[in-house]
């Protein structure tokens, strides 16, 4: 679970950094993918990893996704946060700082 939440924080990271914007959805993530690389898989599921809209725990639709924070200031998004859910709760949260992903 952690593997995919932290391919997926890096993406996000990589997309700020070519374009000081941060995506609106996970898709406009995959173009950065090399090729031949799947989106990251949800391993309680197999489905591509997905976010929840939400930063609560829904035992019965988190488990194996994220919840991508985004963090505004002035009504322009300058940072984001994504919440990993486990089987039990939430596992972990993957920031960002001004010089990449943070753990």
């Amino acid at each position: 679970m952690m593997a995919a939440a932290k391919t997926v924080a890096k993406l996000i990271d990589e997309y700020f950094r070519e374009g000081f914007e941060y995506p609106e959805t996970f898709d406009e993530l995959k173009v950065l993918l090399p090729p031949n690389e799947p989106w990251p898989v949800n391993p309680y599921n197999g489905k591509p990893l997905a976010d929840t809209g939400s930063r609560d725990f829904d035992p019965e639709t988190s488990v194996g996704m994220v919840y991508y924070e985004r963090i505004f200031r002035d009504e322009q998004m300058v940072n984001f946060n994504l919440h990993v859910f486990g089987e039990k709760g939430k596992l972990y949260i993957i920031g960002n700082t001004a010089i990449g992903v943070k753990e």
